[in-house]
């Protein structure tokens, strides 16, 4: 099927450049995060790393609270009426999405308070709580304002803010942690947030008319019941994803979390970049929807899912191969279990991209209860595992959760999968994803290799071209799809 016929060509060029824009920014954005992910932890050390990270995945987890599922329906409802309807109305709604997530990081900021006061084994002064509440507080504040960027067309800006909170923040620790501990580093990032705060306010008032006074109960009371649905989703999938982090160093040892908590932070990284490149799209998917085209949404939703096959079982392969040695080089063998904990991340990862193609179509198609119910049942099973890892000796807690995450996410995939075909009536072609992902059985093998630096990085540069070639030639990313893509990036 031709990305680019005739009725689809401005619809492949439009997603194409919003994947692009999205695509490039974060994936500039991810650069520095992952310059960040070696760099923190060695100057924090694996205690006080730990400590950091418990903070931020308790803050994670508080903030998808406090959007309480908008960011789905801005994308799903926003945008395609700023795009195909009335801007008056489309106004109207923005602005009173925006009080109400402003409103709700007030609320948020109280329950950073409460959540860290009953976490003892965190062990946080109090003076250190109160700059965190005014931290958590601009941080959420920002995400409610440039979270409108996207759905109101502006997708460089958005991708712009985010990259440079990521360039600035690694600074910001880098240099503040040693003289000043954790109250200088948050104090550091308090600042920063504000000012990218007032940043992204000044872009949203050159859109239009949004103003908190707009508020309207009356346009924003249809949206109430999606919004608590995506809600239950979005919160399942980041307890999921940060909580572990925060068990570990509250529950077991903060060396523990720290070591989880750098493969986490990776499992993040893939989660956000895949997210965000699908988010890109998801306004036109909504506006296909609207059209009836279920045929375009259901080849959309076909393309991420192998494409994230590839990326990331190429990627996976890869670390089992070098990944020691890159441990050892950047973090110093103090950090050692990382390595093999990466491992199950990354395969995690593979899964999850898989799984979340499927379940984010189930919002596209109007059936958010579904879609959310296939993230709680996720989070569900890898808290169950998460029982097991803790209750374990602590030495290799970290590495038991980490296959953990690996086992929930085949889960979720699977039933992502199913119910997108049962209950929202799409049945995303599998027979190529799944032969794309059977390399994923060679991490084993290749992490048991005993080879020199050079050969090993040698066997995983060999490994990507044989695997490209062999997908390539055996149509499972053919050659003229690659180039319609590439030609739409350049064209969009």
């Amino acid at each position: 099927m031709a990305l680019t016929s005739p009725p689809e060509q401005s619809e492949a060029r439009r997603g194409a450049h919003n994947l692009l824009v999205m695509g490039t920014g974060r994936l500039a954005t991810q650069v520095v995060l992952v310059m960040s992910a070696f760099l923190i932890p060695r100057v924090l050390g694996a205690d006080g790393y730990g400590a950091f990270a418990a903070l931020m995945a308790l803050i994670s987890i508080v903030q998808t609270g406090c959007a309480f599922g908008f960011p789905t329906v801005e994308v799903r409802f926003l945008a395609p009426l700023w795009r195909l309807n009335d801007r008056g109305d489309a106004e109207v709604l923005a602005s009173s999405i925006w009080l109400v997530r402003l409103g709700l990081s007030l609320v948020g900021g109280v329950m950073v308070a409460v959540w860290i006061q009953s976490s003892p084994g965190l062990d946080v002064p109090l003076g250190l709580v109160a700059l965190l509440v005014g931290f958590a507080l601009l941080r959420f504040s920002l995400e409610s304002t440039k979270s409108l960027l996207l759905p109101l067309g502006r997708v460089g800006s958005l991708a712009a803010l985010d990259f440079w909170r990521a360039a600035v923040t690694l600074p910001c620790i880098v240099f503040l942690y040693p003289p000043f501990g954790l109250f200088g580093t948050f104090a550091g990032l308090a600042v920063l947030h504000g000012v990218l705060l007032i940043i992204a306010r000044a872009r949203l008032r050159g859109l239009g008319r949004i103003r908190v006074q707009r508020f309207r109960l009356a346009i924003l009371q249809p949206h109430i019941a999606f919004a608590a649905t995506s809600f239950v989703s979005a919160l399942a999938g980041m307890t999921q994803v940060q909580f572990s982090v925060y068990a570990l160093a509250n529950w077991v040892t903060r060396a523990e979390a720290g070591y989880l908590g750098i493969a986490v932070q990776l499992y993040g990284l893939v989660q956000v970049l895949f997210i965000s490149a699908r988010r890109s799209i998801m306004p036109q998917l909504s506006e296909l929807q609207n059209l009836g085209q279920s045929d375009r949404v259901t080849y959309w939703g076909g393309l991420m899912m192998r494409y994230s096959a590839w990326l990331l079982t190429t990627l996976a392969v890869g670390w089992s191969l070098v990944g020691e040695y890159v441990v050892r080089g950047f973090l110093t063998d103090a950090f050692a279990p990382v390595y093999p904990c990466a491992i199950w991340i990354l395969v995690a990862s593979t899964f999850f991209c898989c799984g979340a193609s499927c379940n984010g179509l189930l919002f596209v198609r109007d059936l958010p209860r579904v879609g959310a119910s296939n993230t709680v049942a996720f989070a569900a099973m890898t808290g169950m595992g998460l029982l097991w890892g803790v209750s374990g000796e602590p030495v290799g807690a970290a590495l038991r959760i980490a296959g953990v995450y690996a086992l929930a996410s085949a889960f979720f995939f699977a039933t992502s999968y199913l119910t997108l075909g049962f209950k929202g009536g799409l049945w995303l072609p599998l027979g190529r994803t799944l032969v794309l992902l059977t390399p994923l059985a060679l991490a084993g093998p290749a992490s048991s290799l005993e080879l020199a630096p050079w050969m090993e990085l040698a066997v995983a540069l060999a490994f990507s071209v044989v695997y490209f070639a062999v997908a390539v030639a055996l149509r499972l990313l053919p050659w003229e799809e690659i180039r319609e893509i590439v030609g739409n990036f350049r064209g969009g």
